[in-house]
């Protein structure tokens, strides 16, 4: 399994890398700077999947087509929840949508969801770029009010908005505890397996925008 990073040399990228390997051994991980994109298809290296930080001042885009083009799997890193590019980037139906404050466990979880052809999109990026896409359609359906009891739609919002257990205790004066148990109930009803698919299903059915 071969993996490409095309992603500026940093401390973060450093970190990135080292998590990568530690956790997928048997990766072939190629490191690309984007000042040198051009080298990256010139040399026309194969790669099962290619991971592109989009928190440069280059257009892209063609770079992702290309590895569509060759049904490769395209994983895209961005450091700010305001950049422009990202609905773009979103309707481009990638693998997987990550973001620079995820933690390690996140990062393995994505990683091995795109291995599944599953999709993944961190929860603080889904609720700017959903939020930003319904608003801009204009379409919100009814939550079906029987689902979930009040405050177990009240914690799925705030899910979607990319807050974890500790900080949704503290804004709903609860304990830790009881979120979990919420939360747990939430996937439970949903009939999904962890929280990232909650709130991708809570945007697909366009309950919250």
């Amino acid at each position: 399994m071969t993996v490409t990073i095309v992603k500026k040399p940093s401390l973060i990228t450093d970190i990135l890398i080292y998590i990568i390997q530690d956790h997928f051994p048997n990766f072939i991980l190629k490191i690309y700077d984007p000042h040198f994109l051009e080298m990256l298809i010139k040399n026309e290296n194969i790669t099962d999947i290619i991971l592109i930080d989009v928190d440069i001042d280059k257009d892209i885009t063609f770079l992702i087509q290309h590895y569509k083009n060759l049904n490769r799997k395209v994983m895209i890193w961005t450091g700010s929840i305001y950049n422009y590019k990202l609905i773009d980037f979103f309707r481009l139906n990638l693998d997987a949508y990550l973001y620079h404050k995820m933690e390690e466990e996140e990062l393995i979880n994505a990683i091995k969801m795109v291995l599944k052809d599953e999709k993944y999109v961190h929860p603080q990026l889904a609720f700017i770029l959903l939020n930003d896409y319904y608003q801009f359609v204009n379409i919100q359906f009814k939550k079906p009010a029987k689902l979930l009891t009040t405050r177990e739609w009240e914690i799925l919002e705030l899910l979607t908005q990319g807050y974890k257990n500790d900080e949704i205790a503290q804004k709903l004066s609860l304990s830790v505890k009881t979120v979990k148990n919420h939360v747990n109930s939430i996937l439970k009803k949903l009939g999904v397996k962890d929280r990232t698919n909650a709130v991708i299903k809570a945007f697909r059915h366009r309950w919250f925008y």
